[in-house]
């Protein structure tokens, strides 16, 4: 998808136009429920296919382009994609942040379709996640390269985006 695909989405996430968010604390399909497992150095199920391309983006990324297009008038009017690194599977971006935690190499499984429609009866997330599964299913890549042309952005290199990824969320309490 580049950002001269038509905004023609059939569902109201579509019209995002967002990649999957990745970084510290990010609520997302790599986010704490896969990466708090890799620190363990204990399995994990994904969405849909383990071995797709994805594009992942990266969640201080998402930040700078949405103040540029909030205050360039030169972003109004139309889409553009957060400036994301090359695409990555699953299985590779977990391969990465498990070796970024210092842990051997973590099995990735995959969560059956029928599993992630039954947990959708109970659970709003799930259920909200039948629109976007294609996502998983099959290659999900953005062209992000109108908006680094334009805006001069650049995605932060993808080892840095691992590295704070894996280090331990603080909460900011202070414990007496």
């Amino acid at each position: 998808m580049t950002e001269a695909t038509p905004l023609a989405a059939t569902g109201r996430k579509g019209q995002v136009r967002a990649s999957d968010f990745v970084g510290p604390g990010a609520e997302s399909a790599l986010g704490e429920r896969i990466v708090g497992r890799v620190r363990q150095g204990k399995s994990v199920s994904v969405l849909g296919r383990a071995d797709r391309p994805h594009t992942w983006s990266s969640t201080e990324d998402v930040a700078r382009m949405l103040v540029v297009a909030g205050t360039d008038p030169r972003a109004w009017g139309r889409a553009w994609h957060v400036p994301s690194n090359e695409p990555l599977s699953q299985r590779q971006a977990i391969r990465d942040f498990a070796r970024a935690a210092g842990v051997d190499q973590v099995r990735v499984g995959t969560l059956p379709p029928a599993l992630l429609r039954g947990m959708g009866l109970v659970w709003p997330l799930m259920r909200e996640l039948r629109e976007t599964e294609y996502q998983f299913r099959d290659d999900f890549i953005m062209d992000s390269s109108a908006a680094q042309a334009t805006f001069g952005l650049k995605p932060t290199p993808w080892e840095e985006v691992v590295a704070a990824t894996v280090r331990p969320v603080t909460t900011g309490r202070v414990s007496r």
